[in-house]
Order: structure tokens, then sequence, then C-alpha cells
């Protein structure tokens, strides 16, 4: 079961890879993207 849990480990970076892609995405709202608060 090595490659269910690399599997998983590998999920979990990407998750937060992509939170902060998505966090950096709605932070920048200088160029007038589609979530600019």
């Amino acid at each position: 079961m090595r490659l269910i849990c690399a599997y998983s480990t590998c999920l979990r970076f990407y998750r937060v890879w992509l939170f902060m892609v998505l966090g950096r995405f709605l932070l920048r709202d200088d160029d007038g993207g589609v979530f600019s608060f």
C-alpha cells in the first residue's frame, strides 16, 4: 500500500499548493482580476 500513501501525500501537497496559488490570485487585484474586492 505504498502507492496509496504516496498518492495521499501528493494530493496533500497539491491541495496546499492550490490554496497558495488561489490565495495569491485573490490577493493580487491590481490588474482588475475577477476577484477584486
